[in-house]
């Protein structure tokens, strides 16, 4: 062989060394990381019960959540005082309310969808959010209700932090 190839072929050795040497190493630490894992790792059913308890965040829970068909979209009301005010209303009433507030949705776009005009949707809603339903929330108010509910569902238009502001104007003004 000539001087050249035989540098060559000594170039691919020390290549493929270094190769083989890199995958040994990385094989090592993934292997040393899986051992540190298994280590510390408990598992929940070895947990003793005060250990549980203080993982828990008892806030966190879902309350029972109540889902409304509101012009045919799902909307779901987790305040059990504010569901059982909706359920009170008028299918058209509870669409309005719960598109409007709980959608973000605009008197116009609530109109096209139902088929009303724009200012039917401002009537039947100053109607819903008359003394009935403010009398069905009791003490809490309905801006109150609004701000206790969360927002669920993925509609174009749920809400930004622009909607939310303007739900809560829409709320401290309709319940006054």
């Amino acid at each position: 062989m000539t001087k050249e190839k035989a540098n060559r072929n000594e170039v691919v050795g020390m290549f493929l060394t270094y190769c083989r040497k890199t995958l040994v190493n990385a094989r090592t630490d993934v292997l040393r990381e899986r051992k540190r894992r298994r280590n510390r790792e408990v598992l929940f059913c070895d947990l003793r019960r005060s250990e549980l308890e203080s993982l828990a965040d008892w806030q966190d829970v879902p309350e029972r959540e109540t889902v409304f068909d509101a012009a045919g979209k799902p909307i779901g009301v987790t305040d059990k005082d504010l569901a059982d005010a909706l359920e009170k209303l008028c299918p058209e009433e509870q669409a309005i309310i719960l598109l409007s507030y709980f959608a973000g949705w605009s008197d116009r776009r609530i109109g096209e969808d139902m088929g009303f005009p724009r200012s039917t949707v401002q009537n039947r809603r100053a109607r819903a959010l008359g003394t009935e339903t403010r009398e069905g929330l009791g003490e809490m108010s309905f801006h109150e209700s609004c701000q206790r509910q969360h927002f669920r569902g993925s509609y174009d238009t749920l809400p930004s932090a622009a909607v939310q502001t303007n739900l809560k104007h829409k709320c401290a003004t309709s319940a006054v």
